[in-house]
């Protein structure tokens, strides 16, 4: 066959490893054409189909027969281990770029694995379940679709399960995207309205919480009133209990000794009693072996008295059975000396039987022999044969004359048929004229349409563009007012963490003087630092100076006073109320900071200088170099270090005047950045409000141009239809002028035979006569032939018989004899048998005698040994129940000391818990728990009771209230946003039932017109059509299949015979490639119930669909295989594994076509 090698889109390969049947890795080349796969019944067939349909997004595992999609993976044979995964790769060559990738070549694999994950792959990367599908269905391609052929479909549209035809119909149509759209659509519209619903519930609680926040801040007042309260009140409990555990813990550790001491005394009485019971022991132990001694020796005797005993028994039971013996052979020799006289007798009568039946029978044959050479049966047969020869030529005239007459009447009928054809043609082709008319006006109007629509979309995509500029323009300056926001947000962080350090290092320093601050009795103390204050550009000439008194404190003299003999950490103080004698000098240091008078006082004796002049030093005071350097009257020189900051208070002050300049800056960004997001949401509302213009108005487009395609498949179809039909009449008219003709032919015909028939019955009673006469002389003939030849076959079986009695008599006879000569010789043999083992016996018996008393003698000296065991036995026992007595005393104590261990742990712990509970930081204010010394336990319980009770509390009431008010201002306006969008969701399932009614009732056109079409022109005669029951409501009609072939009226698919139904459905399938073609189809042994006639129809499709559509296709049928271009042979020599190899239909063998086709 040829192939053409053209350019569509076709299935170049399939790799398949680990999927089912297919442990190793197995590639499966394809051409474009058809290919067939061929194999035995089980052999893995099917397993290809499933794979292809696997690797194409198939979600169901019952569909690919498995319960599991992990069922899908090779689980082993006995020869082989299961596989870790499955994997499944087809091959698509996109030469014309029919998919809709810049690619030649598109390879699709699917991998699942045992853990149940999977993986979609397009030319090795990763995509969505959802990209595949996508795809896939844009070229007709998938597992839902009209591309996989199979049984089971056949028989669902038949019995119209689970709207099968429908689906079928919408998937050509394309319906199912809308269908999936709005199922989209109406997913999307109850989880708005659930949406709403929820916002709606959300306002109200927000509504509900922002009365109830309102009262939780004065909760959270008096829950923290009450916990102060009962921190203070446990602390003090916790530490006077502590006292009290100490006491008892000493009371009973000194119990727990005393105790202990008697256990002492105890274990000591117990060693010697185990030392006593030891001595005994090992005297039992002795007596013991000793018994054992003589029990073995009793065990020795009992033994060989036992085995004597057997023997004579056994010695006792041959002598019976060789008595048994002798009086049974001794019987059956009188028997049969009895029986023989009469077998001979009996084998004399049966040999003059013989004689005599050997003579008769030799005359019988003598007989048979006369009458076989009488020539009567020869001149019967020679009558009989011309006799049947004139009737049979005489009947073969009646029926031709009865198929005449039959033609003549079909044909009359035909030319009524085809006139009733006719009519029906001539008033289909004015109806198919008249909608396809109606048809091209209608795509007029929609070709229109699409130019005020494609033009309507530029505009606005025009509009899009300029809003994008423009909003890309303010997001730019979004971002750097964002960025500015954010550099101002971290400035304020950096100096509330710069106030945080320096109130720590405040903190710090004043710790340090905690002790100062008891002695002075004061909450607080002034630091020197937080007093100065350098003018601008004196920064490090006022810290050099402060260098040895930087975290000096300020007092008065009175402080002073106090300190006086208490032991504090070094301190270094500046008196506040001290005359410190200003000096006035250009160069002091009082000229370069601003501070209270008392320090401007101390800093005059500092005299700033440039430089140390080491050989002119004056010594009246300090001396502050610029350079960084200190020197004290002492001359000791102090270098500076670097202070980072010298005032806490002012540095404070600063820091927080920064962080309200940051704010105000801050709070000016952040109304630029809402002024900036009102604009872009205000373009943003604009775009959005565009691009749903731009998307209904694209869906409008699509809507129009399927529409488009649609109408013209439509016409298109329907033109080629009205040329059939136009057709179909001129071949009708020649068909009626043919039938004419035929008709005046047969009717001469029949004339002409009946005239031969009158000839032929006068020849007939002529030789009638003489075959009757004949025919009775053969019958006496036959009669006394057949009564010979019965009597001939008795005599013969009946010598049969007696010769095969006369046999069994001669061997019984010669049994008997041999039987009798050996029994004399063994009932010799039994007696000498017998009298040996009797004198066995008797030698047997007298040793047993003897072991009996040695046994006697060994139980005595057992006795006298037991005798002494039990003694020893009641001596060991008592003095066991005096260590038990002891080690019950040991345990009573042990017990009572374990309790005593227990309370003694419990205190511990108890202690350990108290401990705990008890905080060494916390600072007691007996002046508030003063009032409940006397109620403390009671009051304790009060509260803690009170506060697990008091329910949570919330910290953050106002802040919460705050914020919710802004959310509930925020959710208003999104509930404006999800009632329009509802809005919009209910518009558009409107559009969407519109466009897919117009969509398949359009294409349910185009398809009707090609199935009846096909149906025409695979049978010549009939008729076929498929109609929607409610026209008005095409979604939801139901849908039937009328056929009638011939002048049969049908009426119901399932009325047909299995291959006539399956044609029919095959025929539909076509049909709706004719519409919509898919690149790649896959039949799975549709062909099975065909017949010849049914096959070759069948072939006729595949050929006309060739040019364009790759088959694969599973079959048995041979004249199916001999249509493939190409064929697979499947085998499974190994259990479990399929193999796949290349097949010729030439050379395969006869045995593997056999069981292909079975």
């Amino acid at each position: 066959m040829n192939v053409k090698n053209g350019g569509f889109l076709y299935l170049s390969e399939l790799r398949i490893y680990g999927f089912k049947s297919f442990p190793d890795p197995v590639t499966i080349r394809f051409e474009r054409g058809i290919t067939g796969f061929v194999g035995p019944n089980g052999s893995g067939k099917s397993n290809i189909v499933d794979a292809i349909r696997w690797v194409l997004g198939e979600q169901s595992a019952k569909e690919l027969r498995a319960t599991l999609h992990e069922d899908l993976i090779f689980d082993g044979t006995n020869k082989r281990t299961a596989s870790n995964l499955a994997s499944v790769t087809v091959k698509f060559v996109n030469d014309d770029g029919e998919l809709p990738l810049n690619f030649t070549e598109i390879e699709i694999e699917r991998k699942i694995f045992k853990s149940g994950e999977s993986q979609y792959l397009i030319n090795k990367e990763n995509v969505r379940l959802k990209d595949l599908v996508h795809l896939l269905t844009e070229m007709g391609l998938g597992t839902k679709t009209y591309s996989l052929f199979k049984k089971s479909l056949i028989e669902d549209i038949v019995n119209d399960k689970a709207d099968a035809l429908r689906n079928l119909l919408e998937e050509s149509a394309g319906i199912t995207i809308y269908k999936n759209s709005k199922k989209e659509t109406l997913r999307k519209l109850i989880a708005t309205q659930e949406n709403l619903n929820r916002i709606n519930d959300l306002i109200m609680e927000i509504e509900k919480n922002a009365k109830e926040l309102k009262k939780q801040a004065g909760r959270t007042k008096r829950y923290f009133e009450m916990k102060t309260l009962y921190q203070n009140l446990t602390q003090d409990y916790y530490k006077k209990k502590n006292i009290k555990l100490e006491e008892e813990l000493l009371k009973i550790e000194k119990i727990i000794e005393e105790k202990n001491e008697r256990i002492k005394s105890f274990h000591e009485q117990i060693e010697n009693i185990k030392k006593l019971i030891d001595e005994k022991r090992v005297e039992k132990s002795e007596l013991e072996d000793q018994l054992e001694i003589k029990i073995s020796e009793k065990e020795n005797l009992q033994k060989n008295l036992f085995e004597l005993k057997n023997n004579v028994s056994i010695l006792s039971e041959k002598i019976d059975s060789l008595k048994i013996q002798i009086k049974d052979k001794k019987d059956f020799k009188e028997k049969i000396t009895e029986e023989m006289p009469l077998k001979r007798e009996r084998l004399k009568s049966d040999t003059e039987k013989f004689e005599n039946l050997k003579r008769r029978i030799e005359k019988i044959e003598n007989d048979r022999n006369s009458l076989g050479n009488n020539d009567v049966e020869t001149l019967y047969r020679k009558s009989e044969t011309e006799f049947d020869q004139l009737s049979s030529k005489i009947r073969k005239l009646d029926g031709e004359i009865v198929i005449l007459n039959s033609k003549v009447n079909s044909l009359k009928t035909s030319i009524e048929y085809e006139e009733k054809i006719l009519d029906e043609k001539r008033r289909e082709f004015e109806e198919e004229k008249s909608k396809n008319e109606l048809n091209l006006k209608e795509l007029e109007k929609l070709n229109n349409e699409k130019v005020e629509i494609t033009n309507e979309i530029e505009k606005i995509k025009k509009e899009l563009n300029e809003i994008d500029n423009k909003r890309n323009e303010l997001r730019g300056k979004e971002r750097e007012l964002y960025e500015k926001r954010d550099s101002l947000n971290k400035n304020i962080v950096v100096e509330k963490t710069r106030i945080e350090q320096i109130e720590e290092r405040i903190r710090e320093t004043k710790e340090s003087f905690k002790d100062v601050l008891k002695v002075l009795e004061k909450d607080d103390i002034e630091l020197l630092r937080n007093l100065v204050k350098p003018k601008e550009g004196y920064e490090q000439i006022v810290e050099t100076a402060l260098s040895l008194i930087l975290n000096g404190v300020v007092l008065k003299k009175e402080d002073l006073e106090k300190l006086k003999g208490k032991r504090t950490p070094l301190v270094q103080i500046i008196l506040k109320d001290l005359d410190y004698k200003r000096k006035e000098d250009e160069n002091n240091l009082s000229n370069y900071i601003d501070g209270p008078d008392f320090i401007k006082d101390y800093f005059s004796n500092f005299k700033v200088v440039d430089k140390v002049d080491y050989d002119n030093l004056d010594m009246s005071g300090y001396i502050v170099t610029k350079d960084g350097f200190l020197v004290t009257p002492d001359k000791i020189f102090v270098k500076s270090g670097e202070v980072k900051v010298l005032n806490f208070v002012e540095e404070i002050e600063n820091c927080q005047k920064r962080i309200k300049d940051f704010e105000n800056d801050l709070e000016r960004v952040s109304k630029e950045i809402d002024d900036v997001k009102g604009q872009i949401k205000d373009l943003n509302f604009n775009y959005d409000k565009k691009k749903n213009q731009l998307n209904e108005l694209s869906g409008k487009e699509r809507f129009v141009w399927e529409s488009i395609k649609a109408f013209e498949k439509n016409i298109e179809a329907k033109r080629s239809y009205i040329s059939k039909i136009e057709m179909k009449i001129k071949e009708v008219d020649e068909k009626k002028a043919k039938y004419v003709r035929e008709i005046e032919e047969n009717k001469e015909r029949i004339v002409q035979v009946e005239k031969e028939k009158e000839n032929l019955s006068v020849e007939l009673k002529r030789v009638e006569y003489d075959f009757t006469k004949k025919r009775e002389e053969f019958i006496v003939f036959k009669n006394r032939k057949d009564e010979i030849e019965n009597i001939y076959m008795e005599l013969l079986k009946e010598k049969e018989s007696v010769e095969k009695d006369i046999k069994e008599v001669e061997i019984i006879l010669n049994g008997y004899e041999k039987e009798i000569n050996s029994f004399n010789s063994f009932f010799d043999e039994a007696n000498n048998q017998i009298k040996k083992f009797e004198d066995e016996i008797d030698s047997k018996n007298e040793k047993i005698l003897e072991l009996e008393k040695s046994v006697e003698t060994v139980d005595e000296s057992i006795k006298e040994l037991n005798e002494k065991v039990d003694e020893i036995e009641t001596i060991i026992k008592e003095e066991e129940e005096k260590e038990e007595e002891l080690r019950n005393l040991i345990e009573d104590i042990t017990r009572e000391n374990e309790e005593n261990l227990l309370a003694r742990e419990r205190i511990v712990i108890e202690k350990k818990n108290n401990d705990e509970k008890i905080d060494p930081n916390f600072d007691i204010d007996y002046e508030l728990i003063s009032k409940y010394v006397e109620t403390e336990e009671e009051e304790i319980r009060f509260l803690d009771e009170k506060i697990k009770n008091f329910g949570p509390v919330n910290e953050l009431a106002f802040q919460e209230y705050t914020d919710t008010s802004a959310r509930l201002e925020e959710i208003l306006k999104q509930k404006e946003d999800v009632v329009q969008s509802k809005e919009n969701l209910e518009k558009t399932i409107k559009t969407l039932d519109a466009k897919a009614k117009l969509l398949f009732s359009q294409y349910f056109d185009t398809i009707r017109v090609s199935f009846k079409e096909l149906f025409s022109e695979i049978y010549k005669q009939g008729k076929a059509d498929i109609i929607l029951v409610d026209e008005e409501n095409p979604l939801e009609s139901d849908i039937n299949i009328i056929f009638e072939p011939g002048e049969k009226k049908i009426g119901n698919l399932i009325k047909l015979s299995e291959g006539e139904r399956g044609m029919m459905i095959v025929i539909l399938l076509f049909a709706m490639y004719m519409v919509k073609p898919t690149p790649v189809c896959i039949m799975d042994e549709i062909d099975a119930p065909f017949d010849d006639a049914t096959v070759e129809n069948f072939t006729n499709l595949l050929r006309k669909f060739r040019e364009r559509t790759q088959f694969i296709i599973i079959t048995h049928n041979k004249r199916t295989m001999e249509f493939c271009d190409f064929l697979f042979g499947v085998t499974m020599e190994e259990s479990g594994v399929t193999n796949v190899f290349s097949l010729n239909l030439q050379t395969i063998s006869e045995r593997f076509l056999k069981d292909a086709t079975s």
